[in-house]
Parts: structure tokens; sequence; C-alpha cells
């Protein structure tokens, strides 16, 4: 269903209007905000896979989150993680490494790592090929990861000369093992040694509404946002009649879009007694 039509919908249910459209086209983009906040149960279709979420190189350990993420799939580990055959892997220096204007490594249009000079570097395999020896990354916390890496401070009373400048408990740099995840970054442990794609798994927030275009919802759950718009509107119009047919289709729309989700995660499986979810 593309926008306009999902806007013509929410215009019958609110009296056989023909106006309002930026205000239903407002309304529509809010309901799908709304359900893609996060600590929420995520449709099917917003969960991805980005196989070039992070491309690391020498020595750096700071990484932007992807700007779609809205949290991780997977709510113990196995969100982050690392085909070693489809990394380039250690090497080359900071210095060879062509970045953008953000920051991050630049890919040829084969996916190859752009470097100074005019050369570059592929791995053996594309991102994201699965047969390949397997790292995943564990999520830690600040405090921990920090002592891990680059060890407990020592002392209690005084600082001995040049304890500060003491790094002689730094592990690395190497293939990365552990992250820490901030609010907009990624901080990776130990720090990498050269070039490796990290895939990560997250739920993805969908592409903006556009007239004429159909987007994951619209295609997959639309009368979900139809019933949440047409629920807003209704209320504005003070139409009671409107709301409460507007709030039927969106408790109905909801449950069978979870029943969806529900059954796509655990449809083929055997469940007994005990048995982990």
């Amino acid at each position: 269903m593309i926008l306009d039509q999902a806007i013509a919908e929410v215009q019958q249910i609110a009296g056989w209007r023909s106006d309002k459209v930026p205000q239903i086209t407002n309304a529509l983009s809010y309901a799908q905000t709304e359900r893609e906040k996060p600590n929420r149960t995520y449709p099917w279709f917003l969960r991805k896979t980005n196989d070039q979420a992070i491309v690391t190189y020498f020595g750096q350990m700071q990484y932007p989150i992807p700007s779609d993420y809205i949290e991780d799939t997977e709510e113990l580990a196995g969100n982050l993680y690392i085909y070693l055959m489809s990394s380039p892997g250690p090497g080359p220096s900071t210095q060879q490494v062509l970045l953008g204007a953000d920051g991050a490594v630049l890919l040829g249009a084969d996916g190859a790592v752009l470097l100074s000079g005019g050369g570059s570097v592929s791995p053996p395999n594309p991102p994201g090929a699965p047969n390949s020896r397997t790292v995943f990354l564990k999520k830690q916390s600040f405090e921990h990861a920090q002592q891990r890496y680059f060890g407990e401070w020592p002392y209690v009373y005084y600082n001995p000369a040049g304890i500060l400048y003491d790094t002689g408990s730094e592990i690395g740099p190497g293939v990365p093992r552990d992250y820490y995840l901030g609010d907009t970054f990624v901080l990776l442990y130990p720090p990498p040694d050269g070039i490796y794609f990290i895939s990560w798994r997250y739920w993805a927030q969908d592409a903006p509404q556009a007239l004429g275009q159909e987007n994951k919802w619209l295609k997959n759950a639309p009368w979900v946002l139809i019933g949440d718009a047409a629920t807003k509107i209704c209320a504005d119009l003070q139409y009671a009649g409107g709301m409460t047919t507007a709030q039927g289709i969106a408790k109905t729309a909801e449950e069978n879009l979870f029943r969806a989700t529900i059954n796509r995660g655990e449809a083929g499986r055997r469940r007994k007694m005990g048995s982990r979810l």
C-alpha cells in the first residue's frame, strides 16, 4: 500500500473526508516513529543485518552507531560479529586508509577499502559471506572493558613519578573481541590491528514515508499505522464514532502483526518440557 492510499483510508475512517492531507501525513509518520521507539515489541520486518555496520582501521577504537539503529535484536549476545575471511585483516596503517568527512572508511564500488596512493584492499570473501570462522564480540560495561584491556589503577594513596603515563598493562592491538555500547558510539576492545568488517544484527528504523511510495510498514502492516493515525485525527476532530472504529482497526492489526512476528521465529521448532526458548 502506498502512502496515498493510506491517507485515503484515514480520510474514510474520519468521516469520508477529502481534506486534512498534511495532518494525516504527519499522523502516519508520527505513528511509525512511535512504533520504532526503544523497548518495544518490533515486527519481523524491522530486523536487520548490516554486514558493514562498522569498518575498522588500525588503532581506532570508537565508531558511530548506525543511523537507523534502534536496539539489538538479541538480548544476550551474538549481535556483533566478524567473519574473518570477509575482512582484510591486520594492517595497513592508519595513514594508508582513506576516510570520509564523517571519519568513516571509504569503500569502492566493489566493497574494497580504498587506500592512499590509489590502491585498495579486499578480503578473500565478500562482506557477509558466512563460510568463515566467526568472532562474536561480547558486550561489556565501560569500567570492565577499560580495566581488562588497559589495567586497573594500582595505587591508593600516592602517584609515583611517571605513573600517569604507565601503559604497561595495555593489551593489543588485535582482532576486536569485546565492545562497549555508548549512547551514540561503540568502543572496540582491543583496538583493531587492521581492517575488519563488523556485522551487526539490530532492529532498524524503516525508511520515511513518501507520497507514491511504499516502505516496509506500508507493505507489511499498513493498518497498524492507519489505525494509529486515524485515532489521532478523529480525536483532534472530536469524532467519537471514527475514534472507536480506528481503535478497533489498530487493535486487530497489532494483534495480527504480533502473531506473525512470533510465528516467524517459532515456526519449525519442536518444543519439549524444559527446553530453552
